[in-house]
Formats: C-alpha cells, structure tokens, sequence
C-alpha cells in the first residue's frame, strides 16, 4: 500500500518522514512517498472513508479530487433531501465532511477509486454554494481562466438548481461577482 497514514505509523514518526522529504502529505493524515506523484486516484483514496456509499463528493473537496493544490479542510459530501449529519470536527483525522442534501447526488459523476465524485462546474456551483469564499472564489476563477471549467456549464448548473434550496442566494451572489471580475 503507497498511501501512508498517520495511523498506520504513528504521529511522530508521520511527522517525521514529511519534514524528512520521505512522505508528501496529501491530506493531514495521509501521504504518498514523495516520488509519486499525486493524481484524482490518489486523493480520492485519502478521502474515500469519509465519503458515504449513498453520497457525492462536490465542492472544494471535489475540484481537489480533480485539480489538486491544497486539501481543504471540510468535504462537501452531497446526499439526497433529507441528508443531515453532524461530525465533529477533528483536524487531526483530517478534513471533516460536511454533509448537505443536493442536486449533485442526482447528477452524472465520476467514480474514483470508490467515491462518487461531482463534475468539476457542479463541483464550483457547490463551492460557492456552501464552501468558504476565501478558498472557492480564487480557486474557480483559476480553473475558468485555466478553461478546466467552462461558464456555460456553471450556468446551466445554476438554473437547474432550486431558488429556494439552502445556500442559493450565496452561490448566486458569488457567482455574480466572479462573472463580473472575470469579464
């Protein structure tokens, strides 16, 4: 097994292969030897446990799967109406999934490594839906500028989505402000 954990080691010796340049942290907790390159199988695997069978990974965890960079601290993990659960957070098992009923579950998504994994744009309409600005607005005007999203799609994403759906108007006002900053 490549993915090395934090569990498996144990803490110190964990912390002490990333400050030796031995593991390259994918997650908090998990890692890869630092000649391996990370790809969406490798995160999707650091991820897979906190991602129910029934649900979807979407939001800046998602474009993390696809794109990479840093993982955020929270998944946005998209379940059918209805889907409530609280975790408590704990950064030292690493990102904390949160969990909200969606679209998205409903939607056509890659599957990687076991998880259910949104689209890119459904991912970027979840971000800005539910995720923390200060990460998703920069992180989806790169991927548009990058053309890893297309805007087309984002906007199709947003009218098919309920007006009155939890975290609507927040997604509709940040949308509003990339669209403008990026044209």
């Amino acid at each position: 097994m490549l993915l090395v954990t934090r569990e498996v080691v144990g803490p110190r010796d964990y912390a002490r292969m990333v400050r030796a340049g031995i593991l390259a942290p994918l997650t908090p907790t998990a890692a890869l030897p630092a000649d391996l390159s990370p790809t969406p199988q490798w995160r999707a695997r650091a991820v897979r446990d906190l991602v129910p069978a029934h649900t979807v990974l979407s939001g800046l965890g998602g474009l993390w799967v696809h794109e990479g960079g840093q993982c955020p601290d929270h998944l946005t993990v998209v379940g059918r109406r209805g889907l409530h659960r609280t975790v408590a957070p704990d950064a030292s098992t690493g990102p904390t999934p949160m969990f909200h009923s969606g679209s998205a579950v409903t939607e056509l998504a890659a599957t990687i490594e076991g998880i259910r994994v949104a689209t890119p744009a459904r991912c970027a309409v979840d971000a800005l839906r539910w995720d923390d600005h200060r990460r998703a607005l920069p992180l989806v005007a790169r991927s548009l500028r990058a053309r890893r999203i297309d805007a087309s799609e984002i906007r199709r994403i947003m009218a098919s989505d309920s007006a009155v759906g939890a975290g609507y108007s927040r997604m509709k006002s940040a949308w509003q402000a990339l669209s403008d900053a990026t044209t």
